[in-house]
C-alpha cells in the first residue's frame, strides 16, 4: 500500500485520544471528514465515543455490545462527548454516551461493558469458507487494474469515487466487483480487513478499532441496485454491535456482510467479523439512509475459528427528485429536509 508519510502508530493514538475536560466529560482530537461530502465518517465518531466510556469503567471490563443512533452530520472540528454512569453491577456496566459538536447533537450511544467468565456453554456458526487474505490483492491493486481498462470517463470517476478511503487498513476483497459495484449483485460481501500498523493497545482498544472497521457494511444493500451505475448519497441512521470473543487487530479479520432488506428509502444490513482461527469476533446490524441525486461528474481452510463480533444496520433516504448537479450541492440545500429522516 502507497503510504508514505503515514504513521500508523501515532495516527492511532490521535484517533483514541481523549481529553477530560470535566468529570466524566471528554473531548477527542478532530475528525477525519469524507473527501467529497466534507463530514465525518461515522466509524471514527463512534470509535470516539466507545473511547470516552472505556475512560470511565474499570480495566478488567470490556466492551459487550453498543447500540448507536446517528442523529447529525459531524465536521471535522473537535467532539465532546458526555458520558453518564446508567449502572455499575459486579458483571455488567452500562454507559449512555451523546456527542456535541457546535451546539448540535451528533450521536446517543447505549454500551454494555462486562467482566470475563468461565464458558458454560459453547457454540458458534461456521466461520465461511474463502481463500485466506495472503492469497489475494488489496482493493488498491484491484481499482488500479480496473482503472487501467476503463475508457469512460463517467465510470473512472465513478470507480475512484468508491474506492476505500482509508489508507491505513488494508482492504482484500474475496470477489473485487463486490467493491466496483458496475453490476448487480447478491447482496453479500466477503472482506479480509487488517491495520497497517502494529496496534499495541488493550483489548477495549481493539475492539474500538474493529468498530471503527465495522462502518464499511453499508455499500452491501446497494449491491443488486438495477443502476449500479448512479451515483448514491449513503447515510448510517443506526449501528448495533455484539463482541463475543478476544479481537487481535494485528492479525487478517474476515468481514462477512449480508443485506436482506432495501426499500422505502433505507437498507438493512447485517455482518460477522471471523478471526483466521474461525473464531466469531463481533456481530454487526446496520440501517442505512441513502439520498439519491442527479451528479455531473468529470476457501479459508483453517478448521477452528472464531467469531468475534456480529451485526451492523445501515438506514438510507432517497430522494429521486434531486436536480442539483452534485450531491454535495444537493445535501447542502436540502440539509434540514435530509436530518428530519435520519
Amino acid at each position: 500500500m502507497d503510504i508514505q508519510g503515514f504513521d500508523p502508530e501515532k495516527y492511532l493514538d490521535e484517533l483514541l485520544a481523549m481529553t477530560c475536560v470535566e468529570p466524566n466529560v471528554f473531548r477527542g482530537n478532530k475528525l477525519h471528514v469524507h473527501s467529497y461530502f466534507k463530514f465525518a465518517f461515522g466509524g471514527h465518531l463512534m470509535l470516539q465515543a466507545i473511547s470516552a466510556a472505556i475512560s470511565t469503567v474499570p480495566k478488567e471490563y470490556y466492551v459487550n455490545s453498543m447500540h448507536n443512533y446517528f442523529l447529525s452530520p459531524g465536521s471535522e472540528d473537535p467532539v465532546t462527548y458526555h458520558v453518564d454512569l446508567m449502572h455499575d453491577g459486579k458483571t455488567f456496566i452500562n454507559r449512555f454516551v451523546k456527542a456535541t459538536q457546535n451546539g448540535k447533537t451528533l450521536l446517543n450511544m447505549q454500551l454494555s461493558f462486562k467482566r470475563k467468565e468461565l464458558d458454560s456453554i459453547q457454540h458458534q456458526w461456521k466461520m465461511p469458507e474463502c481463500p485466506l487474505p495472503e492469497d489475494l490483492t488489496s482493493a488498491k491493486e484491484h481499482f488500479d487494474s480496473k482503472l487501467s481498462q476503463v475508457s469512460d470517463k463517467r465510470l473512472k470517476q465513478l470507480l475512484n469515487y468508491r474506492r476505500p478511503l482509508d489508507s491505513y487498513i488494508d482492504f482484500r476483497p474475496v470477489d473485487p466487483e463486490t467493491l466496483f459495484r458496475v453490476k448487480p449483485l447478491p447482496p453479500k460481501r466477503l472482506l479480509w480487513l487488517k491495520y497497517v500498523g502494529e496496534v499495541q493497545k488493550n483489548q477495549n482498544h481493539h475492539r474500538c478499532i474493529l468498530t471503527y472497521f465495522s462502518d464499511n457494511i453499508v455499500e452491501t444493500s446497494l449491491l443488486p441496485n438495477t443502476a449500479p451505475k448512479d451515483k448514491l448519497f449513503i447515510t448510517s441512521l443506526d449501528h448495533s454491535v455484539w463482541f463475543h470473543n478476544d479481537v487481535d487487530m494485528n492479525e487478517w479479520v474476515l468481514y462477512e456482510t449480508e443485506s436482506s432488506y432495501a426499500g422505502d428509502g433505507t437498507g438493512f444490513n447485517t455482518g460477522r467479523f471471523w478471526a483466521q482461527n474461525d473464531f466469531l469476533l463481533k456481530g454487526d446490524n446496520s440501517e442505512v439512509s441513502r439520498c439519491e441525486g442527479q451528479q455531473q461528474v468529470v476457501p479459508c481452510d483453517k478448521e477452528d475459528g472464531s467469531l468475534m463480533v456480529t451485526l451492523y444496520i445501515c438506514k438510507s433516504f432517497i430522494s429521486s427528485n434531486a436536480c442539483a448537479q452534485s450531491i454535495n450541492t444537493w445535501y447542502q440545500v436540502h440539509q434540514n429536509s435530509c436530518l428530519q429522516y435520519l
